[in-house]
């Protein structure tokens, strides 16, 4: 049989801003074996107002009811019942991925725990193609039902990702693909390893020495590396004989990097004299504890005045 196309007041193109339904009038075919069942397949062949192809200047797009937008088909070959269009686009520009793991920065070889939460953020101007998202965990593609997938409630062209699995001890490859509306392929990935037992690597501070207060520059940062999720990280500042000038009970407890700002204050809220200090960095996990133990030193303090110089 053969249809012509609606007109454009009847195509509405809401959150969809690089999308043009074809204005001029088109003609398509509809050709099956089968019409009178209720579920058929069905080609569209596209023609311009002389009969003469224009399928590279327009695509085939169905529109998703659920989330009232509409998604470009790769082939003319369709489903039917169903709505479809015949709609131009100028995009060129590829969904942005964003995977994290733990929802916090990571570094590519970085450890993770054993269970690790795996999320991606993707979006698009033009919407999000959701049968095209994929995970592959180390060059294997992982079915649907090992993650889930969430659109936003407050915005239909952002989609979010969860994956939460169960590893073994090894090395792990993520690998994130996505096409928007308009088939724009991108992907990203994330690289990290799996101890299977707590341990603390490369703890150090910096700048060291440093100077107290809560001034730019001032203050000291630790950064330490665990190999797997802590229970709990408290850090505690001796003097050179022994004494406690200061302990921290919430540092965090992420497998791979982490990073805690101290400004060099004590318990009661004064500067530390000038001169050489110990750290200890405690971490518990379950009935297991580990001790790393360091040496930092405060300079260039003037308590008399009130201010700290570098």
């Amino acid at each position: 049989m053969l249809l012509i196309a609606r007109s454009a007041d009847e195509i509405e193109l809401a959150n969809q801003p690089d999308l043009q339904y074809q204005h001029d009038p088109v003609e398509f075919q509809i050709l099956s074996t089968r019409p009178d069942q209720p579920n058929f397949k069905a080609t569209f062949s596209p023609f311009g107002s002389e009969r003469e192809p224009v399928a590279d200047q327009i695509h085939l797009y169905q529109l998703e009811a659920s989330r009232d937008q509409w998604v470009r088909r790769t082939n003319r070959i369709v489903d039917l019942p169903g709505t479809y269009a015949f709609i131009k686009h100028t995009d060129i520009v590829p969904p942005e991925l964003n995977l994290t793991l733990n929802h916090q920065s990571f570094i590519a070889g970085d450890y993770a725990s054993d269970t690790p939460v795996i999320s991606a953020r993707i979006s698009d101007r033009n919407g999000v193609r959701l049968d095209t998202i994929a995970l592959r965990q180390n060059n294997l593609i992982l079915t649907q039902q090992a993650y889930s997938v969430a659109l936003s409630p407050e915005n239909p062209n952002l989609v979010y990702v969860s994956y939460q699995p169960h590893l073994s001890v090894g090395r792990y490859h993520l690998l994130l693909s996505a096409e928007d509306s308009n088939g724009n392929r991108n992907q990203t990935e994330i690289q990290f390893r799996v101890a299977g037992k707590m341990a603390v690597e490369k703890v150090a501070n910096y700048p060291n020495p440093f100077s107290p207060g809560h001034k730019s520059g001032q203050g000291t940062y630790f950064a330490y590396l665990l190999t797997d999720m802590a229970d709990q990280v408290t850090l505690k500042i001796y003097t050179l004989t022994g004494r406690l000038v200061s302990q921290f009970d919430i540092l965090d407890g992420f497998a791979g990097y982490n990073e805690f700002y101290w400004d060099g204050l004590d318990d009661d809220g004064d500067p530390l004299a000038n001169g050489a200090y110990l750290y200890k960095l405690v971490v518990t996990q379950e009935q297991q504890q580990v001790e790393k133990i360091g040496k930092i030193a405060v300079a260039n303090t003037d308590i008399r005045s009130g201010s700290w110089r570098r």
